[in-house]
């Protein structure tokens, strides 16, 4: 029975609530968790709100006097950041165990129906069948709740067990909706035979009203899958070959129907080795495009110590429909760099897809974000080394994403967690040339971006201080000149198209630099640079050009701290903007 149930929910009713809080023509959300999260996701509905879902250890429920666990959170807000629901849904309390990172538990569907794959123990048997080191309630199933938008439990309020037996592990659920509506839900399961344990990843089916159709196995064995539809009530698996979460394996996709009978594979998409050792899900992703997927990886196939990142696009056919095979694509080309984390996002009307990836040193003190765009060809857009988008310095950027806005153009966010935390947006046009940036601040780590809605794209992250105190905070990112993007200068720079030439003489920058100006003699001219929150930092020159190539310098003062500054030439309406990298040492 439980003992403080009223207690924890009350005060968490209190902690959960959004706090809306005006800033600069921008809306931010605050919300924040008890200590100490496990896990958290979040997924943005039709009409853009979003939910947010999250467990904690300090939610305690107390089960026959001895026995506590977590309780399964979910709160959907409006676009406006505004609570949707007078109050979190509690969505499941049984005993349960979590595994941070290791879980995928949030899917909503076409209609806005959100499910919850909740790993629980509430049909755990009797302790002294196990062996010595474990316990009562050790064992899990996994539980699968549909939880419509206004926050009724369609399911009932204890789910749907996919089995009743009890699983050492389960973990890395994923699910898709199919065309008849049905569900097609994959895990990672461990079961205990005697003293070893076996690692097989399961497929299983629902029907839209709740109904476990069948469960299988798949084969051969594999772990980290990931669903994609595949259109005629089929479905597509990519996974890594055995049952290893951190073995150097080969990656496989093959294709199904609804009643689990295989259509083709499964075929190989990479397998040169050096794949990361470590949790597979962490490396490899999977993004659905027209007629197939692209899967992306990152990998050191030398054996040289610097990972490339690499994509390959297999069609609903079965066809690996990239000219590299199982070699996949090289997305860039940065000798004595690594590589790590590519993700994407896929252009659906003009059939691109963007990618984003973190550059790192050797000692991985030094790092960067790159950006890429690629063909269903296979073909690279952008430059053979990818573009910029946050430059190679002395501190760590990471948990990279790509959204795209309503023109198609692609936003690229990111965070700096060492350093100073701080997050990044750059949002750059079809062709590569940055049009505007900006920054948020207090960040964290584990960033989710949510797409494109309402004018403005969604960030969320957790903040944390050490390992006592963590929360989830959410920020909305307005589109354009407006909200806390660059200068307006800054924004319409790609709109020139005179002649007039501007170049930086040295860049990154150690102290001082020089402007290089062609094309505007006996004609008035402004340099100024700004920062990346579009506040001016420096005048550089403001007058009348003399001779049709002129040199203007800019002394950088020793106080101004490192980092990415915009230099900014107008001329009547010719606008020229160049991205300079500041730092204090050679």
């Amino acid at each position: 029975m439980r003992t403080n149930y009223s207690r924890v929910k009350l005060l968490f009713i209190c902690i959960l609530t959004a706090v809306v809080i005006p800033a600069m023509g921008q809306v931010q959300w605050s919300i924040e968790t008890p200590e100490a999260v496990y896990d958290w996701d979040s997924r943005m509905l039709s009409d853009g709100s979003f939910v947010v879902y999250y467990n904690s250890p300090s939610q305690l429920i107390i089960y026959e006097d001895t026995v506590s666990a977590q309780e399964h959170i979910l709160m959907r807000y409006n676009a406006d950041g505004t609570s949707a629901w007078s109050e979190p849904l509690i969505v499941a309390n049984a005993p349960n165990k979590s595994y941070t990172m290791y879980n995928k538990y949030l899917f909503v569907d076409d209609e806005d129906n959100i499910f919850l794959n909740i790993p629980d123990c509430r049909y755990d048997t009797f302790e002294s069948l196990w062996p010595a080191g474990y316990y009562k309630w050790e064992k899990m199933t996994l539980n699968v709740h549909k939880i419509s938008k206004d926050g009724e439990h369609l399911w009932g309020g204890n789910g749907i067990p996919i089995d009743r037996d009890g699983h050492v592990l389960i973990a890395l659920c994923n699910a898709i909706m199919l065309e008849d509506s049905g569900l097609i839900l994959s895990w990672l399961q461990e079961d205990l035979f005697g003293s070893s344990t076996v690692t097989t990843t399961k497929i299983a089916r629902i029907s839209s009203s709740g109904d476990v159709l069948w469960v299988n196995d798949l084969s051969p064995s594999g772990h980290s899958a990931t669903l994609v539809n595949g259109g005629s009530n089929q479905f597509i698996i990519v996974y890594m070959q055995g049952t290893s979460l951190s073995a150097v394996t080969p990656i496989y996709a093959q294709k199904l129907n609804s009643k689990g009978d295989l259509i083709w594979g499964p075929i190989m998409i990479y397998d040169k080795g050096g794949t990361p050792p470590r949790a597979a899900h962490l490396n490899i992703k999977v993004l659905p495009v027209k007629r197939g997927v692209f899967v992306s990886w990152y990998a050191d196939p030398d054996g040289d110590n610097f990972e490339d990142v690499y994509c390959s696009y297999v069609n609903r056919s079965g066809d690996l429909a990239f000219a590299g095979g199982t070699s996949g694509t090289k997305l860039g080309y940065a000798p004595n760099i690594r590589q790590f984390s590519p993700v994407g996002i896929y252009d659906e009307e003009n059939e691109y897809v963007y990618y984003t990836w973190s550059e790192q040193s050797n000692g991985q003190t030094w790092s960067g974000i790159v950006g890429q765009k690629i063909n269903l060809d296979g073909e690279l857009m952008w430059d053979a080394n990818g573009v910029t988008v946050g430059p190679m310095l002395e501190r760590r950027v990471e948990y990279q994403s790509v959204q795209l806005d309503s023109a198609g153009n692609p936003c690229f966010f990111y965070l700096q967690y060492t350093g100073g935390n701080m997050g990044y947006v750059q949002k750059l046009s079809t062709d590569g040339n940055m049009l505007w940036n900006t920054t948020f601040n207090e960040t964290g780590a584990d960033l989710i971006t949510l797409p494109y809605a309402n004018g403005q794209w969604i960030a969320l992250w957790i903040m944390s201080s050490g390992t006592t105190v963590a929360r989830v905070r959410a920020q909305n990112i307005l589109d354009g000149s407006s909200g806390i993007s660059v200068s307006e200068e800054l924004t319409s720079s790609a709109k020139s198209q005179s002649n007039i030439s501007f170049n930086v003489t040295r860049n990154p920058v150690f102290g001082g630099t020089s402007f290089i100006v062609k094309g505007l003699q006996g004609k008035r001219a402004d340099i100024s640079v700004y920062g990346a929150t579009g506040k001016k930092v420096a005048a550089v020159f403001n007058g009348e050009t003399v001779s049709d190539e002129q040199e203007f310098v800019w002394d950088i003062p020793a106080l101004l701290p490192e980092g990415i500054y915009f230099a900014t030439l107008r001329s009547g309406s010719d606008i020229k903007t160049l991205k300079i990298v500041v730092s204090n040492s050679r």
